[in-house]
C-alpha cells in the first residue's frame, strides 16, 4: 500500500452500504459496513470494510 497524501479524512459523515446486522451477546447491534475514505487532499480513496455500533449509522437521505 502507498503513502495517502495528505492523509484520510475522517472528521465527516461517509455514505456507505450496509449489509448486514448482528446481535451481541449483551444485546447490542452492529452493522457489517463498506464505505469509501476520501484523502486530504482528495485525489485518493480507500475503500473500508468494517463492523459498526449501531449509533454510527443514519438512514441514507432519499432525497438526495
Amino acid at each position: 500500500m502507498r503513502v495517502r497524501l495528505g492523509g484520510l479524512r475522517l472528521a465527516n459523515d461517509v455514505p456507505g452500504w450496509l449489509y448486514a446486522w448482528v446481535q451481541l451477546n449483551d444485546g447490542r447491534w452492529i452493522a457489517l459496513v463498506v464505505f469509501k475514505l476520501v484523502t486530504g487532499n482528495g485525489h485518493g480513496q480507500l475503500q473500508m470494510q468494517q463492523w459498526c455500533p449501531a449509533h454510527a449509522l443514519t438512514p441514507a437521505d432519499e432525497s438526495r
